[in-house]
């Protein structure tokens, strides 16, 4: 989680979580292309031990069609509260 605040304090994540998914664990949406997104991703220590696989899927949207809020996003799952 520390790796995804970090993104996010970098600006390079606008949101991320997991998803109630058979397959997909989590979703992030970065600000950078697909090339720059792997790269971020497969340096999250969680992909480099192997408990998470990253891919990198092109999402074309509108600008100015989404906006996203400035939060902070947790470092620990201590800090979620759950």
């Amino acid at each position: 989680m520390a790796h995804l605040a970090g993104l996010h304090d970098a600006g390079f994540l606008l949101a991320a979580g997991p998803l109630d998914h058979d397959h997909f664990r989590g979703l992030s949406l970065l600000r950078v292309d697909a090339d720059e997104a792997l790269r971020l991703a497969e340096a999250d220590p969680a992909v480099i031990a192997g408990r998470f696989d990253a891919m990198a899927i092109p999402w074309m949207v509108p600008r100015g069609a989404i906006t996203f809020s400035r939060v902070r996003f947790p470092r620990s799952v201590a800090e979620t509260g759950g």
